[in-house]
């Protein structure tokens, strides 16, 4: 009789171990997995276009996922707690570089975190809490996904990605306009190397004299990058509703050797030491 009570509580031990043992969802695509299902086919091109500019012309890895409800998953454990294992699990990024970037919306908690590589210091963190607050929260808030989703990950791009790549120290947006919108070129104009000119619609931003979504943009290449070697471009950007024009000359960030061989999806190794920001809309 002893026997069988030492069995049962044993398999009780199994059963609740299993139970409490932590899942996560599979991934599904390499730059996006929308689980919430919270975008249109024609913004899930754009932001997928977006997230394929950062990786082809900087090897950093980000990747956007959406959960209809983070309960589902997390079982008692903290946002922060859960998108720290998400990321190691999928093993996001290079694990050479350890920059990769995941940003995580679990859409009826209404919270988000940016989550990044473990070779970001701790003085990033404060950044993504500032990005959320000024490009994620305010179209969240009014459940537009596609215009939080598209602008949040630029600014990370814009905020994060590209002064940690050139070894600039971690610094809180202010809000200027103008100069956000010359960030956000760099990714397009280093995607568009391949090409001497090209035309191409900032879709997202606004103008910085008007407001209004009508930028357009004209990009010429004057040193391509390659691995190891920063190229140069032209940004001309017009609005077509208020004239308003400017012209300014940008560096295109190196690339990296080799990559690009592998950019679908699927477990890259990176990991993550828990840094990064949270918050709710």
């Amino acid at each position: 009789m002893r026997r069988f009570a030492l069995l049962g509580s044993l398999c009780l031990l199994l059963c609740a171990g299993g139970l409490s043992a932590q899942t996560y969802p599979e991934r599904q695509d390499g730059f996006l997995n929308d689980y919430a299902d919270l975008l249109s086919t024609t913004a899930e091109q754009d932001l997928v276009y977006e997230l394929e500019i950062l990786a082809e012309s900087t090897g950093v890895e980000m990747v956007v996922v959406t959960l209809p409800r983070l309960a589902d998953y997390a079982q008692g454990q903290t946002l922060e707690t859960f998108a720290t294992g998400l990321f190691n699990t999928w093993g996001i990024g290079d694990p050479e570089y350890n920059d990769g970037v995941m940003i995580l919306v679990a859409q009826d908690e209404r919270v988000m975190r940016i989550e990044l590589g473990a070779a970001y210091g701790r003085d990033w963190d404060a950044v993504a809490v500032d990005l959320i607050a000024r490009n994620f929260r305010p179209a969240f808030a009014d459940d537009d996904w596609a215009t939080g989703l598209l602008e949040g990950t630029a600014s990370v791009t814009d905020w994060i990605v590209y002064p940690h790549l050139d070894g600039e120290r971690a610094v809180v947006p202010g809000f200027d306009p103008i100069w956000l919108v010359v960030l956000a070129a760099l990714g397009i104009a280093a995607y568009s190397a391949r090409q001497t000119v090209s035309q191409l619609f900032v879709r997202v931003m606004k103008c910085p004299d008007c407001g209004r979504r009508s930028l357009s943009q004209r990009t010429e290449i004057l040193s391509q990058p390659a691995a190891q070697l920063r190229g140069q471009a032209r940004i001309m950007r017009t609005c077509a509703n208020c004239g308003f024009a400017v012209k300014t000359l940008v560096v295109l960030p190196e690339t990296r050797m080799g990559f690009g061989s592998n950019r679908s999806g699927g477990s890259g190794g990176g990991s993550s030491g828990g840094g990064g920001g949270s918050g709710s809309f």
